[in-house]
């Protein structure tokens, strides 16, 4: 899902890698990691870290948005998963 597609204050995860730099790497940094949007400016998205790093103070999240706009979903909480919530084949 685009990162526009979501407001300020919504529960977003990282689901794919950014697109890949010039050597062909794409970075998986952030993947299933919560995360509060906060808002887009100046090409970059915002966002607020909710791990161990924000205690540090060091948590607002800045990625461009040229490499970051795509993979994002809102956040599910895994504790609140129970088996009857997956879909099998």
């Amino acid at each position: 899902m685009n990162i526009n597609n979501f407001l300020p204050g919504d529960k977003i995860v990282r689901v794919d890698s950014s697109k890949p730099y010039n050597s062909g790497v794409r970075d998986r940094s952030y993947i299933g990691e919560k995360l509060i949007f906060v808002g887009i400016t100046n090409g970059q998205l915002y966002c607020e870290r909710t791990d161990e790093l924000s205690i540090l103070g060091d948590n607002l999240l800045e990625l461009s948005l040229d490499m970051w706009g795509e993979g994002w979903e809102y956040y599910i909480d895994p504790k609140s998963l129970r088996i009857r919530d997956f879909k099998f084949k």
